[in-house]
C-alpha cells in the first residue's frame, strides 16, 4: 500500500503509523473539524476492491459499531470513500499489551498478581458480551489488547480493552491452513482451532488462559516456532505448572490458569462470566502478605517515582481490586465523584470514611455513613478517629480494605 502519511481520507488527516496487520494498516489520524484523534484502519487496496470482502467487512464491523462495553474498543465509523475502505476506533496511546509485556520482560519485572488477574477478568467480561451478541473473536492475542489508565485517588485505575472482534477470518472465512496465521498468534490458538475444527466461545477463553499464564509467569506455556509446532504442542504437550515460575503463586490461581487452558473445551470455563468471577474471587482473597511481598513488580495502578510507600488495597467481589499508594496524608472515600477515591456500590455513602496517614500510621474516621464502617467486625462510632493497623481489615459496604 502506498504511504498515506499526511494525506486525507474522508474527514481524517493521517498523522502516523500505529501498526500493520493482515488486512490493513492502522494510523493515528486527526478529524479535520474537531482535531479529535482516532485510530484509523485503512484496508489494503487489493482487499478493499473485492466486493465479497467489502460485504464481509461491512457486515462484521457495522455489527460492532453499536456495541457499548467498557472492555471492548469502541468503533466510531466504518465507510468506503473514494476507493478507501476504512474504520475509525478509539485511540489509546502507549502501545498494545504485547508492547508492555516486552518492556516488562526487558526489565525482568512481572506484572503485579492482582493486576494480572484483574486485567484478564476485564477481558473475559468483554468477550462474554461479544459472545452474547453472537460474535466470536477467534484471534485473541496481546497485540489486540490495550490498557487505559485513569487517575483514581492517589493512583490509577487500569481498564483493559479488546479490539478486532470478528476480523480474524475476513480474508478467507473457511481457511484452515495455519501457515497463513502470523507466528506470534500461534501460541494463543486453541487445540480445536489448530485442528481446523468448528470452534465456539471456549476457544477465545483458551486464549485468555494463555495470556494469563504469560502475565503471571513471564513465559508462554509453549514456545512455538512453526505451524507444525503449534499442532503438536497444543494437542499433545502440557505446560509446566505456573508455580514453577512464580513460587508464591496461590494454588487456586494456578488451577484457574490450567483450567482455562484445558485441551478439551468441556473442561474449560464454559463462558466468560464464569472465568471473570473466578478471577475476581481469587483476587479478593489474595493474602495481603503475598501482595505486599511482591516489591519488584510492575503495577498498573501505582504512580511513577513515588518510592516504596505503603499501599491501600480495596477489594470487591465483582470489581477490579484497587492498589493505591498512600502518598497523601488525608484521603476521603465515598460514592460521590468529588471524593479522593470514588466507590460506586450503593452500599457506600456519598462521603463514607476519612483516612489519615502520617508517620507510618493510619487513622480512620467514619463520616456518619448509612451502613457503617467496621474494623474486624467492630462498628466504628461516627466522627471519632480510630487507629487502623495493617493487620486489621476495614469493611465498608461490600468493600474490604487493607493496607501495608
Amino acid at each position: 500500500m502506498t504511504s498515506l502519511l499526511g494525506r486525507q481520507i474522508a474527514q481524517y488527516i493521517i498523522e502516523s503509523v500505529l501498526g500493520e496487520g493482515s488486512i490493513g494498516i492502522v494510523y493515528k489520524a486527526r478529524e479535520e473539524q474537531t482535531d479529535h484523534r482516532v485510530a484509523l484502519r485503512v484496508i489494503h487496496t487489493q482487499l478493499a476492491g473485492d466486493p465479497a470482502f467489502q460485504r464481509r467487512f461491512l457486515d462484521v464491523v457495522q455489527t460492532a459499531v453499536s456495541w457499548q462495553h467498557a472492555n471492548i474498543l469502541p468503533i466510531y465509523e466504518v465507510n468506503f470513500v473514494n476507493g478507501a475502505l476504512f474504520m475509525t476506533m478509539n485511540l489509546i496511546e502507549g502501545g498494545s499489551l504485547a508492547d508492555n509485556m516486552r518492556q516488562w520482560g526487558e526489565m525482568k519485572q512481572p506484572l503485579a498478581l492482582a493486576d494480572a488477574l484483574n486485567l484478564v477478568a476485564q477481558l473475559a467480561d468483554g468477550i462474554a458480551y461479544a459472545h452474547e451478541m453472537g460474535v466470536l473473536h477467534q484471534a485473541v492475542t496481546p497485540h489486540n489488547v490495550f490498557i487505559r489508565r485513569a487517575p483514581q485517588g492517589t493512583g490509577y485505575l487500569a481498564t483493559t480493552v479488546l479490539a478486532d472482534f470478528g476480523l480474524a477470518h475476513l480474508i478467507a472465512p473457511q481457511q484452515k491452513d495455519l501457515h497463513n496465521i502470523p507466528l506470534a498468534a500461534l501460541p494463543y490458538l486453541s487445540p480445536e482451532r489448530v485442528l481446523g475444527e468448528p470452534v465456539d466461545g471456549r476457544s477465545d477463553l483458551y486464549a485468555l488462559g494463555v495470556i494469563l499464564y504469560r502475565l503471571v509467569t513471564g513465559n508462554l506455556p509453549y514456545e512455538i516456532e512453526s505451524a507444525v509446532d503449534a499442532v503438536h504442542k497444543h494437542l499433545h504437550t502440557f505446560p509446566q505448572s505456573p508455580q514453577q515460575f512464580r513460587a508464591n503463586l496461590p494454588d487456586n490461581v494456578s488451577r484457574i490458569i490450567m483450567k482455562a487452558m484445558s485441551k478439551q473445551p468441556e473442561q474449560r470455563f464454559q463462558n466468560g462470566l464464569d472465568l471473570a468471577m473466578s478471577l475476581r474471587a481469587a483476587c479478593t482473597h489474595l493474602d495481603i502478605n503475598l501482595m505486599t511481598s511482591e516489591l519488584d513488580v510492575v503495577s498498573l495502578q501505582n504512580r511513577i517515582n513515588r518510592g516504596m510507600l505503603p499501599r491501600l488495597y480495596i477489594t470487591h467481589p465483582y470489581e477490579t481490586t484497587r492498589i493505591i499508594p498512600l502518598d497523601q496524608e488525608e484521603i476521603v472515600i465515598g460514592r460521590s465523584h468529588n471524593n479522593d477515591i470514588q466507590l460506586s456500590d450503593e452500599s457506600i455513602s456519598r462521603r463514607h470514611i476519612h483516612l489519615k496517614f502520617k508517620a507510618g500510621k493510619v487513622h480512620v474516621i467514619d463520616l456518619n455513613s448509612t451502613n457503617g464502617s467496621f474494623i474486624n467486625d467492630h462498628r466504628l462510632p461516627a466522627h471519632k478517629q480510630q487507629m487502623w493497623s495493617s493487620q486489621q481489615e476495614l469493611r465498608i459496604g461490600a468493600y474490604r480494605l487493607r493496607w501495608a
